[in-house]
């Protein structure tokens, strides 16, 4: 899972913003029609209720990172795009700021969720509905009840109030993490609170089909453990993804708050004064290794081919280039590239 942003679907430009729907909300729509068909007989109208259910939480997801999107804009940045999820999304957001502001940025999409909730509230309270229920996660409205105005706008609600939830896991690529890693970063530095915010995510990701069976979500039947399953999995390969990013860079060329999935808001440049040399940890000393035996074996690699393109340019001239190997092509064009970088 190393590059989720390549599962998608272009939507196009909203207000000057990319647009991509991410393969999961397909998925996400055959997994809710499937369970909600599995009683039999199944109500007839439960495989349409599933269906608006991903269609009423695309739009939650939409209001979500739109949140996100005017908190960029209102502190002077710019978006260039937006990757939809199930829980959330990725939005892309450009200005200089200090990491405060991504935790204003990041804060701003449970907000929005959380607006609906509150506006939903006197409409359901005048509509006898039982408003306790309306906050237990593991209540959700039932797949198989007859279709009506009332339903929908308890489907609106819950999965709104489940956005906020979620999203304040401190785990990446969940806005929770973001938040850590933005309150981390003025004492331990970006990097150190990248890693320690990775961890805490690969830590929540195993305990958290535990913690569903503690209180029973496995119970409740497949609408909620598959879902717990998918998320825990998203969380720990985000967080995988997250800690390789940091071996394989000498440093952060983005600042502290670069892009790629498991990291969301870009380019937030930090005007803190630098900090004072520190002597490096074992994470960082190991790291350090790691980085020098990586640059040892790409060195090797690059004297290997050199040694053998004078073979291939031979060979070349003999046969053509439609006659070489596809190695040999390679060679040729990454020694070719490496010549033309140095000139």
């Amino acid at each position: 899972m190393h590059d989720h942003s390549g599962w998608y679907l272009y939507l196009g430009r909203w207000a000057g913003v990319r647009v991509k729907l991410h393969a999961s909300f397909v998925f996400l729509a055959v997994l809710l029609v499937y369970t909600a068909t599995l009683p039999s007989p199944a109500p007839a109208h439960a495989a349409w209720h599933a269906l608006l259910t991903t269609l009423l939480l695309f739009a939650s997801v939409v209001l979500h990172e739109f949140g996100h999107c005017l908190a960029a804009w209102r502190l002077g940045g710019s978006v260039s795009q937006v990757v939809l999820f199930p829980l959330g999304g990725l939005a892309s957001a450009h200005f200089d700021g200090e990491p405060q502001d991504e935790m204003r940025v990041a804060m701003a999409g449970p907000t929005a969720n959380l607006l609906v909730c509150l506006g939903l509230l006197p409409v359901m309270w005048s509509m006898d509905v039982e408003l306790i229920r309306l906050f237990h996660v593991l209540r959700p409205p039932a797949l198989g009840e007859a279709m009506s105005l009332r339903l929908v706008l308890e489907t609106v609600f819950y999965l709104n109030w489940l956005l906020t939830i979620a999203n304040l896991i401190p785990a990446m690529p969940l806005d929770g993490g973001r938040i850590l890693r933005a309150a981390l970063t003025p004492s331990v530095g970006a990097n150190q609170a990248s890693l320690v915010t990775a961890r805490t995510g690969q830590f929540i990701a195993l305990i958290l089909p535990l913690l569903a069976w503690g209180v029973g979500v496995f119970d409740v039947g497949a609408n909620f453990w598959a879902p717990v399953a998918v998320v825990s999995i998203l969380l720990f390969f985000s967080a995988k993804q997250e800690i390789e990013r940091l071996m394989d860079s000498e440093q952060d060329e983005g600042g502290p708050f670069g892009y790629d999935f498991s990291q969301g808001y870009t380019s937030l440049e930090r005007r803190l004064a630098p900090p004072t040399p520190r002597r490096k940890n074992t994470v960082q000393r190991w790291l350090e290794r790691r980085r020098r035996a990586r640059e040892q074996r790409r060195l090797e690699t690059e004297a290997m081919e050199e040694q053998r393109l004078d073979g291939i340019l031979a060979r070349l001239n003999e046969v053509g280039i439609q006659n070489l190997s596809s190695e040999e092509r390679d060679i040729l064009r990454r020694v070719s590239q490496r010549y033309r970088n140095r000139q």
